[in-house]
């Protein structure tokens, strides 16, 4: 291995992202060059300013910095706001040099406010350099590379303090300390070009930082966002106190040693610096990535205030001391200079990068000197007023307000990072809902009885039903409505409300509606209120021959709910199933209404002879009423309906309604692996229905060793499960949870390792990507049982950008999932394997691991395997014996996916679901100038193109053609999601003889997102991806238009 490269790795180890090892040792030696510069003109404005002047003008001199400061914080946030600070840095760092040596030219001269000009140049050097360095570190590297690399970055800082402090100790007495300016300002020249490489990616051309953030240089912005959102604030207000408390112990230690020479303060300035410089060193190449891996960010923040505060009640004890005092100093300056600076600076990672630089100028330069100020105005005001409270004690309670404010920016931290990768508000409280015993509010919901609208007339009605509201004088203004669903919401709270005049509205119905369903329902509803005096009734109108099939049902209904006719009911439904089952469907359909209806008997075994109707209707009626009579002879009929998917919908609901009856039988379904995949994927979904805390014991005990596609449904329903009855995670076994989390940390690695060997060798590409699509499911399923004792919703939305999001949001996302598991056992274990930078590839193994997962368990990673291996001339191994028949995917399907795979509608979806869409398709071949749809057609079907080529003509004009190959391969996929016509004709185009196509029908479409309703999120991020290309190119064309001047 080459020198450079074992370089690279030796820097990449300590925590640079890979291609920017050499930006990391730029920003290393950079940070050591700047803060060895500070050192010199620090101690040199200081030296000759409190030597040539009155100490008791410090508070005045701090408010005059604050005043420099924030004016040059607010000039720099212009540019800031437009452009990188990378940019902003290259352009004015030798400007900032020349300054500095200009203003030691001055007090040479020994000009009229030389002295003061020299302080504030250096104070004002400090903070701009400062702002740019750290701003364009957070540029370079995101917060985790950030986290890792903060120690070391200042560690060459503090090294750069401890070589600046010791040449000041050594040659305070040779030279005078106004040359120690001249030095710095040679320093920054000196440090200029590494600009240039920290912003330097190895494997890209250019920067890896835009040049612009934002079109315009509008300040505004970075305002606006700090007015909107509380984490801007309450960093600011961080930053503030952290300025006051610098401020304030500097003003201590400067009193103490006020009495002292230039050449005396110089070596005492140098001596603490050297000192917190070569503690600082240690701290923070040594602790500095270990504490913040495995306490955080927040706890990492308090360790310099707390032991600020310790150093102040030992300064309380020894009034008057020397050791004491320089102590706090150290301390202080330990934090300052470089370990609480450097957390701070990981604090503005949640603030957009669009408004990032400018802000930053103004917390760290006008906020921060505004916190200064503050302190010069309090010490000012106790020195006239109260001079004994200038004393150690002000630290004391300064260091107790700055960790209640840390304590209290930890959640805002986590929320305002959740906002910026899901785009989310703050959490706000969503208030209460209508109080109903409130009259004026009844009152209200009465006069939208009245509504013309039919559904706004339900809601009212809906919500009025819960309550004792009489709604007896609008009855009949009800009954009568003509909407026919108003009516039967009607009569749903007549039969609750009972009652001589209610009972005469519904004969009526009864007797004289027109609409089959609301006069079925009227009778229904008088065997409710009175269900004898309904059996005398309707007992005539069952063996009337043209009777309404629903009102006979109702008539069947009555006679079961009396106890004097219920014998004659029983002989009725019994004798008449000859009768229906030869009869139309709508008999048959209020026949198996009926059977749903009535208390469980002999005639409910009838309903399993009904799913094997001919007509689907009758058979989805069936399974819904075998879910309302829950009879156990017809557990194992539904478990038949499941496998069939049309009526999968139907049967989950159905076996739900059983509840915990059939949660342990469901359990034996999912880890029956002699039962087909298709089936058992759908036993995770039915659990959750069930959502008792027996089927979240039986999601997480289920097989850990099955079909990865089915352990993905199993996770997914668990977390909604537990989402949706929070209750349940008390009950769940810990240890089983971080065991589960521990398997599937081992796969991540695995897995991760299987897609690295196939990387090199382009003829297991495909396979490359099936592994690597397997790899975020398994991600996504470690993070699933996580959030079973977490924040489910935010743990989702890092799943998704780890998974799917760019590289530029990794950071963020890492950096929220390590705020939110915070101290989980398992966390370590989990970023061990997501922070891995070992991508060492062993070349020829490619091939060992495509035998071996095609030999494997995973049946989609065995088929994708195996057609790369016959691709290639390659034997392929059998399939193992534990995947089924039926299971086994075909090369004909991995060749149909890997054709969905070009069409953009499914680039959002994992492999197993373009495998179940591809399943779907039905090949079509058309002849030249052969119609495969015609403009104003439904829109039924959505097509891939396979071979040939398709011309698209509207109102008989040529509009374009569509070639195989190419990357739009994708048409009639709009129609096909919003159901409106054809907007335009499809041929076969003329200069091919055939063109072969992919058509999937929606209606199967629909009934597999039915199943599987994750399929969406694919095909809605991508519909809205394409949506906002549109929109973006819509209002660049505009603003290019508008910018074209008029013509006179």
């Amino acid at each position: 291995m080459s020198l450079t490269r074992r370089t690279r790795v030796f820097i990449r180890r300590l925590g640079a992202p890979k291609g920017l090892e050499y930006a990391a040792a730029a920003a290393m030696l950079y940070h050591a060059l700047f803060i060895t510069g500070v050192v010199w003109v620090k101690t040199a404005s200081n030296a000759v300013f409190l030597a040539g002047s009155d100490p008791t003008n410090l508070p005045l001199l701090y408010m005059g910095s604050a005043l420099v400061v924030a004016g040059a914080s607010i000039v720099l946030a212009r540019p800031l706001a437009k452009y990188s600070a990378l940019m902003v840095a290259r352009r004015i760092l030798p400007l900032i040099a020349g300054l500095v040596a200009l203003s030691a030219f001055a007090t040479t001269m020994k000009l009229p406010g030389s002295l003061g000009l020299f302080y504030l140049v250096g104070e004002s050097f400090t903070t701009v350099v400062s702002i740019l360095f750290w701003a364009t570190v957070s540029e370079v590297f995101d917060v985790r590379a950030g986290k890792k690399l903060i120690g070391f970055i200042g560690g060459m800082g503090m090294a750069g303090s401890i070589i600046g402090g010791a040449l000041v100790q050594e040659l305070s007495g040779f030279f005078d300390p106004i040359f120690q300016a001249y030095a710095a300002a040679l320093l920054l020249l000196l440090a200029w070009p590494l600009l240039r490489t920290m912003g330097h990616h190895r494997e890209h051309q250019g920067t890896v930082v835009p040049k612009q953030v934002a079109k315009k240089a509008r300040i505004s912005a970075g305002l606006h966002y700090a007015s909107a959102e509380r984490y801007p604030k309450l960093l600011g207000a961080l930053v503030a106190m952290l300025s006051v408390l610098s401020a304030v112990v500097d003003y201590l230690f400067r009193s103490h040693y006020a009495q002292a020479s230039a050449e005396d303060m110089n070596r005492i300035f140098g001596a603490y610096n050297a000192h917190a410089g070569f503690i600082a060193l240690i701290f923070q190449i040594f602790l500095t990535r270990m504490l913040l891996s495995r306490i955080g960010l927040f706890p990492f923040l308090l360790l310099i205030p707390a032991a600020t505060g310790i150093a102040g009640l030992w300064a309380m004890m020894g009034t008057g001391q020397d050791m004491p005092i320089y102590t706090l100093k150290v301390v202080q300056s330990i934090g300052s200079f470089s370990v609480t600076a450097a957390g701070v600076s990981l604090l503005y990672n949640p603030i957009p990068l669009s408004v990032r630089g400018s802000l930053r100028a103004l917390v760290d330069g006008s906020i921060k000197k505004t916190g200064a100020a503050t302190a010069g105005v309090i010490l000012l005001l106790l020195g006239a007023f109260m001079p004994q409270l200038i004393h150690p004690v002000l630290v004391v309670v300064l260091v107790f307000a700055l960790l209640v404010l840390i304590g209290i920016l930890r959640q805002d931290y986590a929320e305002a990072l959740d906002r910026k990768i899901t785009g989310r508000t703050r959490r706000v409280d969503r208030g209460r809902g209508l109080w109903l015993d409130d009259a004026s509010t009844r009152a209200m919901l009465e006069r939208r009885l009245s509504d013309p609208d039919p559904e706004t007339v339900q809601e009212a009605l809906a919500l009025l039903a819960t309550t004792e509201h009489d709604l007896t004088d609008r009855l009949e203004n009800l009954l009568n409505h003509e909407d026919e669903q108003v009516r039967i919401a009607a009569i749903d709270w007549a039969a609750r409300r009972g009652g001589d005049e209610v009972w005469t509205l519904l004969v009526g119905l009864v007797a004289h509606e027109d609409a089959r369903r609301p006069r079925a329902a009227a009778a229904r509803a008088l065997s409710r209120i009175d269900a004898h005096r309904a059996a005398a009734l309707l007992n005539t109108l069952i063996h009337q021959e043209h009777v309404d099939p629903a009102l006979r049902s109702a008539g069947i209904e009555a006679l079961f709910a009396s106890e004097e006719h219920q014998e004659r009911g029983k002989k009725i439904v019994l004798g008449s199933w000859d009768y229906i089952q030869n009869h139309n469907p709508a008999h048959r359909r209020e026949f198996a209404r009926l059977l749903g209806r009535l208390p469980e008997g002999d005639w409910s075994l009838l309903l399993a002879e009904m799913f094997q109707d001919s007509e689907a209707s009758v058979i989805r009626i069936a399974i819904e009423s075998a879910g309302q009579v829950q009879s156990e002879a017809l557990i194992e009929p539904l478990m038949d309906c499941l496998g069939k998917r049309g009526f999968r919908k139907e049967a989950r609901r159905a076996l739900a309604n059983y509840g915990n009856l059939i949660t342990d039988r469901a359990q034996n379904w999912l880890n029956d692996t002699t039962l087909s995949l298709q089936v058992r994927q759908e036993v995770p979904r039915l659990l959750r229905m069930i959502g008792s805390h027996e089927a979240a014991d039986a999601l997480l005990k289920s097989n850990p060793d099955d079909d990865p596609f089915l352990q993905h449904r199993v996770a997914m329903a668990l977390s909604r499960l537990v989402h949706q009855n929070p209750k349940v995670s008390s009950h769940l076994d810990q240890a089983w949870i971080h065991s589960a989390i521990e398997r599937q940390i081992e796969r991540l690695f695995r897995c991760r390792e299987d897609g690295l060997l196939l990387a090199p060798d382009a003829r297991f590409a495909l396979l490359h990507r099936a592994v690597f699509s397997r790899y975020g499911q398994i991600l996504d399923i470690c993070l699933r049982l996580f959030s079973l004792q977490g924040d489910r919703e935010l743990l989702n939305d890092v799943s998704r950008v780890l998974v799917e999001g760019s590289r530029a949001i990794r950071g963020d996302a890492l950096e929220l999932l390590d705020v939110s598991l915070k101290h989980h056992p398992l966390k370590t274990a989990l970023f061990r394997e997501l922070e891995n930078v070992d991508e060492t590839i062993l070349p020829g193994r490619a091939e060992g691991i495509a035998r071996r997962l095609a030999a494997g368990r995973d049946r989609t990673l065995a088929a994708v395997a195996g057609r790369c291996l016959g691709l290639s001339g390659l034997p392929r191994p059998t399939p193992d014996p534990s995947i089924l028949p039926e299971d086994l995917m075909s090369d004909h399907l991995i060749d149909r996916i890997l054709l969905f795979e070009k069409a953009e509608i499914f680039a959002g979806l994992n492999l197993d679901e373009r495998a179940a869409i591809a399943s779907l398709a039905k090949i079509e071949r058309h002849h030249s100038r052969q119609a495969i749809y015609r403009q104003g057609d439904p829109s039924t079907t959505l097509y891939v193109l396979i071979s040939g080529g398709i011309d698209f003509h509207r109102d008989g004009s040529f509009v374009g053609r569509m070639d195989a190959g190419t990357s739009q391969i994708c048409f009639g996929d709009i129609g096909f999601l919003d159901r409106k016509p054809r907007p335009y004709s499809a041929t076969a185009c003329k200069d091919a003889e055939f063109t072969e196509i992919f058509a999937v029908n929606r209606q199967d479409f629909m009934d597999l997102v039915a199943d599987r309703i994750e399929l969406l999120d694919g095909l809605f991020s991508v519909l809205v991806g394409q949506l906002r290309t549109e929109l973006e190119t819509v209002e660049s064309t505009r603003l290019n238009l508008a910018a074209v001047p008029e013509e006179n």
